[in-house]
């Protein structure tokens, strides 16, 4: 054991944590909120779908639940 009683005292370098200083999130830390739609964009939207999709009638399809 040494004797320090006449050294003058020396404070320790604060170390630096690792993502101590600063945060960023990516993206928004909620969905959007979307209102209630209307019936008849329901329908317009459906319609536009159908006309993009361009599904042949004579073949057969098939539906999937997510």
């Amino acid at each position: 054991m040494k004797n320090h009683q006449m050294e003058a005292f020396k404070q320790n370098k604060i170390k630096l944590k690792a993502f101590q200083e600063h945060s960023y999130t990516l993206g928004s830390p909620a969905p959007a909120v979307v209102g209630k739609y209307k019936e008849e964009d329901k329908h317009n939207n459906e319609a536009n779908a159908k006309e993009q999709l361009k599904l042949d009638n004579s073949q057969p399809t098939t539906n999937l639940q997510i």
